[in-house]
Protein backbone atom coordinates (compact mmCIF):
# COMPACT_ATOMS: atom_id res chain seq x y z
CA UNK A 1 0.00 0.00 0.00
CA UNK A 2 0.87 3.14 -0.74
CA UNK A 3 0.05 6.30 1.23
CA UNK A 4 0.55 9.81 0.15
CA UNK A 5 -1.92 12.19 1.98
CA UNK A 6 -0.07 15.24 1.05
CA UNK A 7 -2.32 18.22 -0.48
CA UNK A 8 -5.35 16.85 0.90
CA UNK A 9 -7.81 19.36 0.77
CA UNK A 10 -10.56 19.82 3.75
CA UNK A 11 -13.00 18.03 2.03
CA UNK A 12 -11.03 15.38 1.04
CA UNK A 13 -10.03 15.07 4.45
CA UNK A 14 -14.05 14.89 5.58
CA UNK A 15 -14.59 12.16 2.73
CA UNK A 16 -11.30 10.54 4.18
CA UNK A 17 -13.09 9.97 7.68
CA UNK A 18 -16.12 8.97 6.47
CA UNK A 19 -15.03 6.06 4.62
CA UNK A 20 -12.26 5.43 7.30
CA UNK A 21 -14.28 1.99 7.54
CA UNK A 22 -15.86 0.03 4.85
CA UNK A 23 -19.08 0.36 6.92
CA UNK A 24 -20.82 2.72 4.85
CA UNK A 25 -20.19 1.77 1.84
CA UNK A 26 -20.79 -2.04 2.55
CA UNK A 27 -24.30 -0.90 3.65
CA UNK A 28 -25.40 0.79 0.48
CA UNK A 29 -23.83 -1.79 -1.50
CA UNK A 30 -25.78 -4.87 0.03
CA UNK A 31 -28.71 -3.12 -0.08
CA UNK A 32 -28.40 -2.52 -3.80
CA UNK A 33 -27.49 -6.00 -4.42
CA UNK A 34 -30.04 -7.45 -2.56
CA UNK A 35 -32.99 -4.95 -3.60
CA UNK A 36 -32.62 -3.65 -7.16
CA UNK A 37 -35.43 -4.58 -8.88
CA UNK A 38 -34.38 -3.30 -12.30
CA UNK A 39 -30.43 -3.61 -11.69
CA UNK A 40 -27.33 -1.57 -13.38
CA UNK A 41 -24.73 -4.33 -14.18
CA UNK A 42 -21.54 -1.53 -13.84
CA UNK A 43 -18.90 -3.81 -15.11
CA UNK A 44 -20.49 -4.79 -17.84
CA UNK A 45 -22.00 -1.21 -18.79
CA UNK A 46 -18.01 -0.35 -18.25
CA UNK A 47 -16.71 -2.81 -20.35
CA UNK A 48 -19.31 -1.77 -23.38
CA UNK A 49 -18.57 1.38 -23.21
CA UNK A 50 -14.70 1.21 -23.53
CA UNK A 51 -14.43 -2.41 -25.79
CA UNK A 52 -12.17 -4.00 -23.35
CA UNK A 53 -9.31 -6.29 -24.83
CA UNK A 54 -8.54 -7.66 -21.00
CA UNK A 55 -5.15 -7.07 -21.27
CA UNK A 56 -5.28 -2.91 -20.33
CA UNK A 57 -3.88 -1.25 -17.55
CA UNK A 58 -6.71 0.28 -15.54
CA UNK A 59 -6.53 2.88 -13.02
CA UNK A 60 -9.88 3.56 -10.91
CA UNK A 61 -9.90 6.73 -8.85
CA UNK A 62 -11.82 6.74 -6.08
CA UNK A 63 -12.47 2.40 -5.97
CA UNK A 64 -13.83 2.34 -2.33
CA UNK A 65 -13.56 -1.51 -1.64
CA UNK A 66 -12.53 -2.08 -4.86
CA UNK A 67 -15.74 -4.45 -5.99
CA UNK A 68 -15.53 -2.70 -9.44
CA UNK A 69 -11.75 -3.84 -9.79
CA UNK A 70 -12.20 -7.38 -8.58
CA UNK A 71 -15.61 -7.92 -10.73
CA UNK A 72 -13.62 -6.49 -13.80
CA UNK A 73 -11.13 -9.38 -12.78
CA UNK A 74 -13.42 -12.16 -12.40
CA UNK A 75 -15.15 -10.86 -15.86
CA UNK A 76 -11.35 -12.34 -17.18
CA UNK A 77 -9.06 -8.94 -17.51
CA UNK A 78 -5.78 -9.77 -17.12
CA UNK A 79 -4.22 -6.48 -17.12
CA UNK A 80 -3.05 -4.37 -14.15
CA UNK A 81 -5.54 -2.85 -12.09
CA UNK A 82 -4.63 -0.52 -9.66
CA UNK A 83 -7.25 0.86 -6.89
CA UNK A 84 -6.81 4.74 -5.82
CA UNK A 85 -8.86 6.22 -2.49
CA UNK A 86 -7.87 8.94 -0.23
CA UNK A 87 -8.97 6.28 2.66
CA UNK A 88 -7.54 2.89 2.87
CA UNK A 89 -9.98 1.88 5.82
CA UNK A 90 -12.39 0.51 2.86
CA UNK A 91 -10.50 -1.21 0.46
CA UNK A 92 -10.82 -5.13 0.80
CA UNK A 93 -7.42 -6.72 0.94
CA UNK A 94 -8.96 -10.09 -0.46
CA UNK A 95 -8.94 -7.99 -3.63
CA UNK A 96 -4.81 -7.41 -3.47
CA UNK A 97 -2.59 -9.05 -5.56
CA UNK A 98 0.20 -8.34 -8.15
CA UNK A 99 -1.54 -7.62 -11.13
CA UNK A 100 -4.47 -5.91 -8.17
CA UNK A 101 -2.69 -3.08 -5.93
CA UNK A 102 -4.46 -0.10 -3.85
CA UNK A 103 -2.66 2.92 -3.70
CA UNK A 104 -3.98 5.36 -0.60
CA UNK A 105 -3.43 8.66 -2.28
CA UNK A 106 -5.87 12.28 -3.17
CA UNK A 107 -6.86 11.89 -6.86
CA UNK A 108 -5.63 15.66 -7.06
CA UNK A 109 -1.75 14.43 -7.14
CA UNK A 110 -1.81 11.41 -8.52
CA UNK A 111 1.88 9.15 -7.27
CA UNK A 112 1.61 7.44 -10.39
CA UNK A 113 3.82 7.37 -13.69
CA UNK A 114 2.73 9.34 -17.11
CA UNK A 115 1.06 7.49 -20.24
CA UNK A 116 0.88 4.48 -17.71
CA UNK A 117 -2.95 3.71 -18.07
CA UNK A 118 -5.00 2.92 -20.89
CA UNK A 119 -8.13 3.38 -18.82
CA UNK A 120 -9.10 5.55 -15.79
CA UNK A 121 -12.45 5.16 -14.69
CA UNK A 122 -14.06 7.01 -11.22
CA UNK A 123 -17.47 5.87 -10.31
CA UNK A 124 -19.55 8.34 -8.52
CA UNK A 125 -16.58 9.97 -7.25
CA UNK A 126 -16.44 13.69 -9.28
CA UNK A 127 -19.27 15.01 -7.05
CA UNK A 128 -17.18 14.59 -4.06
CA UNK A 129 -14.45 16.79 -6.24
CA UNK A 130 -14.17 20.33 -5.59
CA UNK A 131 -10.86 21.35 -7.83
CA UNK A 132 -11.89 19.75 -10.74
CA UNK A 133 -8.70 21.39 -12.50
CA UNK A 134 -6.08 19.64 -10.67
CA UNK A 135 -8.27 16.13 -11.05
CA UNK A 136 -8.50 16.17 -15.05
CA UNK A 137 -4.69 17.13 -15.23
CA UNK A 138 -3.72 14.67 -13.53
CA UNK A 139 -5.80 12.03 -15.18
CA UNK A 140 -3.94 13.05 -18.58
CA UNK A 141 -1.08 13.06 -17.49
CA UNK A 142 -1.00 9.04 -16.63
CA UNK A 143 -3.41 8.27 -19.39
CA UNK A 144 -2.45 7.04 -22.23
CA UNK A 145 -2.52 9.21 -25.45
CA UNK A 146 -5.10 6.93 -27.09
CA UNK A 147 -6.73 6.18 -23.57
CA UNK A 148 -10.02 6.92 -22.21
CA UNK A 149 -11.62 8.13 -19.26
CA UNK A 150 -14.78 6.89 -17.81
CA UNK A 151 -16.86 8.82 -15.29
CA UNK A 152 -20.21 7.48 -13.88
CA UNK A 153 -22.91 10.09 -11.81
CA UNK A 154 -26.49 9.70 -10.17
CA UNK A 155 -29.41 11.44 -11.35
CA UNK A 156 -30.82 14.39 -9.41
CA UNK A 157 -33.91 12.16 -9.81
CA UNK A 158 -32.38 9.32 -7.90
CA UNK A 159 -33.36 8.31 -4.63
CA UNK A 160 -36.41 10.45 -4.07
CA UNK A 161 -37.56 9.38 -0.70
CA UNK A 162 -33.88 10.00 0.82
CA UNK A 163 -33.99 13.57 -0.33
CA UNK A 164 -37.81 14.79 0.84
CA UNK A 165 -36.78 12.61 4.11
CA UNK A 166 -33.79 14.74 4.80
CA UNK A 167 -35.15 17.84 3.65
CA UNK A 168 -37.68 17.79 6.15
CA UNK A 169 -35.44 16.13 8.68
CA UNK A 170 -33.06 19.48 8.38
CA UNK A 171 -36.34 21.90 8.01
CA UNK A 172 -37.84 20.49 11.92
CA UNK A 173 -34.48 20.92 12.90
CA UNK A 174 -33.61 24.36 11.75
CA UNK A 175 -30.66 23.23 10.34
CA UNK A 176 -30.93 24.88 7.07
CA UNK A 177 -31.18 23.51 3.44
CA UNK A 178 -29.73 20.12 3.07
CA UNK A 179 -26.75 20.20 0.57
CA UNK A 180 -26.38 16.58 -1.62
CA UNK A 181 -23.39 15.95 -3.52
CA UNK A 182 -25.00 15.30 -6.59
CA UNK A 183 -26.02 18.63 -7.26
CA UNK A 184 -22.66 19.65 -8.04
CA UNK A 185 -21.75 16.67 -10.77
CA UNK A 186 -24.84 14.56 -12.00
CA UNK A 187 -26.15 12.40 -15.19
CA UNK A 188 -27.79 15.64 -15.95
CA UNK A 189 -24.56 17.80 -15.88
CA UNK A 190 -22.06 15.61 -16.52
CA UNK A 191 -21.46 15.91 -20.03
CA UNK A 192 -21.14 19.80 -20.32
CA UNK A 193 -18.74 19.89 -17.13
CA UNK A 194 -16.51 17.26 -18.53
CA UNK A 195 -16.73 18.52 -22.46
CA UNK A 196 -14.86 21.81 -20.70
CA UNK A 197 -12.15 19.21 -20.43
CA UNK A 198 -12.06 16.87 -23.06
CA UNK A 199 -12.62 17.18 -26.74
CA UNK A 200 -14.78 13.83 -27.14
CA UNK A 201 -17.08 13.14 -24.59
CA UNK A 202 -19.98 10.73 -25.15
CA UNK A 203 -22.63 10.16 -22.35
CA UNK A 204 -25.42 7.36 -22.40
CA UNK A 205 -27.94 7.16 -19.32
CA UNK A 206 -28.81 3.39 -17.63
CA UNK A 207 -32.33 3.39 -16.34
CA UNK A 208 -32.32 0.93 -12.80
CA UNK A 209 -35.02 1.28 -9.24
CA UNK A 210 -34.51 0.32 -5.92
CA UNK A 211 -37.21 -1.94 -4.23
CA UNK A 212 -36.35 -1.32 -0.64
CA UNK A 213 -38.30 -2.90 2.32
CA UNK A 214 -39.74 -0.20 4.43
CA UNK A 215 -38.23 -1.70 7.72
CA UNK A 216 -34.82 -1.66 5.78
CA UNK A 217 -35.57 1.65 4.74
CA UNK A 218 -33.67 3.42 7.79
CA UNK A 219 -30.92 1.27 7.85
CA UNK A 220 -30.15 2.64 3.84
CA UNK A 221 -31.00 6.49 5.44
CA UNK A 222 -28.46 6.20 8.47
CA UNK A 223 -25.73 4.70 5.51
CA UNK A 224 -26.32 8.08 4.12
CA UNK A 225 -26.07 10.13 7.44
CA UNK A 226 -22.52 10.69 7.79
CA UNK A 227 -22.29 12.72 3.96
CA UNK A 228 -24.44 15.37 5.34
CA UNK A 229 -23.01 18.43 5.89
CA UNK A 230 -24.76 18.30 9.01
CA UNK A 231 -23.59 15.30 11.64
CA UNK A 232 -26.12 15.00 14.31
CA UNK A 233 -25.51 13.83 17.47
CA UNK A 234 -26.34 10.42 18.89
CA UNK A 235 -29.55 11.53 20.29
CA UNK A 236 -29.98 13.30 17.37
CA UNK A 237 -29.56 10.20 15.23
CA UNK A 238 -32.00 8.10 16.86
CA UNK A 239 -34.49 10.38 17.25
CA UNK A 240 -34.02 10.79 12.83
CA UNK A 241 -33.52 7.12 12.41
CA UNK A 242 -37.36 6.85 14.26
CA UNK A 243 -38.73 9.48 12.31
CA UNK A 244 -37.86 7.60 9.44
CA UNK A 245 -39.02 4.50 10.00
CA UNK A 246 -42.22 6.24 10.84
CA UNK A 247 -42.46 8.06 7.46
CA UNK A 248 -40.86 5.28 5.43
CA UNK A 249 -44.20 2.72 6.36
CA UNK A 250 -46.72 5.78 5.57
CA UNK A 251 -45.56 6.07 1.87
CA UNK A 252 -44.42 2.21 1.31
CA UNK A 253 -46.34 0.55 -1.25
CA UNK A 254 -46.81 -2.95 -0.79
CA UNK A 255 -44.48 -3.04 1.92
CA UNK A 256 -41.49 -1.42 -0.70
CA UNK A 257 -39.57 1.68 -0.98
CA UNK A 258 -39.31 2.26 -4.66
CA UNK A 259 -36.41 4.48 -5.75
CA UNK A 260 -35.46 5.60 -8.89
CA UNK A 261 -31.89 4.86 -9.94
CA UNK A 262 -30.80 6.78 -13.18
CA UNK A 263 -26.98 6.75 -13.82
CA UNK A 264 -24.69 7.86 -16.50
CA UNK A 265 -21.52 6.26 -17.71
CA UNK A 266 -19.43 9.43 -19.70
CA UNK A 267 -16.50 8.38 -21.95
CA UNK A 268 -13.72 10.96 -22.58
CA UNK A 269 -10.82 11.58 -25.10
CA UNK A 270 -8.60 13.57 -26.48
Amino acid sequence: ILDVMSGETDQEGRWREVYASGEVLDTKLSIHDRYSSIPIDITKEIRESLSFKNNENLLDIGCGTGKFLNDLRQSGHNGLLVGLDISSGGFSREYESDDTQFVQASGLSLPLPNSHFKFVTSLHALSHIKVMDSLMSEVKRVLASDGSFLVTANSLANYTHVREFRDRVFESRGWGTAKFTTNTFNAENANGILSSYWQNVETKIVEGELQIPANMFKNYFEANIPVCDHQPNETEKQEILDEVNTWAHKVAKNGFITEPKWMSFSVCTD
